[in-house]
């Protein structure tokens, strides 16, 4: 941990165990990080998707209730 910190202590591994443990760790918080990257892009995209979803199907009944010459009052209703 102080490894990433400002300021931090002078820790350093001094065995082959403890290098390999540091550099687990290390692997093991950048797969972590990019699991939480790659899940709020898929969440943002998927967001994207039903908003633009959404406004084709908002497009259609507004086409529709134009082309139908409904009223306005009608039209106002089905919005």
């Amino acid at each position: 941990v102080t490894q990433f910190t400002p300021a931090s202590m002078e820790v350093t591994p001094t065995n082959t165990l403890e290098r390999a443990y540091t550099i687990l760790l290390i692997l093991l918080g950048l797969l972590m990080f990019s699991t939480v990257i790659s899940t709020i892009t898929s969440t943002a995209n998927h967001l994207r998707q039903l908003s633009l979803e959404r406004h084709a199907q908002v497009n259609l009944v507004r086409r529709y209730v134009t082309e139908s010459s409904l009223s306005l009052e009608l039209g106002i209703k089905v919005m």
